[in-house]
């Protein structure tokens, strides 16, 4: 019975962490996002590991990787982003049409990121 209760628990947990890492209607949100400031990208990887970079030139391509300290999360329509392990999650929101709101927070100006195609 114990084992079973275990197996049990350990799959609802597996599941949940499936749906976190997953964006609305069940799509992924992993991918490469550009920020609607401009020279922003945004690289979301599974495992809840990122990239973030203030430097995208359009004309260089996207060349971005997973930094240390870069962790991403999201639940439902909320999303959650720590660049650094120095830096304070920033909190946003995943739209319906699937870019991600992350709005003026301190020491952050809003910005929305569009899923590179």
């Amino acid at each position: 019975m114990h084992n079973q209760l275990t197996r049990s628990a350990a799959t609802l947990i597996a599941v949940g962490l499936g749906i976190s890492l997953t964006g609305c209607f069940g799509k992924s949100i992993e991918g490469t996002y550009l920020g609607s400031a401009g020279n922003t990208v945004l690289l979301l990887k599974s495992g809840g590991k990122c990239g973030y970079s203030e430097d995208y030139k359009e004309e260089e391509g996207v060349q971005i990787e997973v930094q240390e300290g870069c962790q991403w999360s999201s639940s439902d329509k909320n999303f959650t982003l720590v660049r650094s392990s120095e830096s304070r999650a920033l909190t946003g929101s995943i739209n319906d049409d699937g870019t991600i709101s992350i709005p003026d927070q301190t020491k952050w100006h809003g910005e929305i990121y569009t899923k590179k195609k």
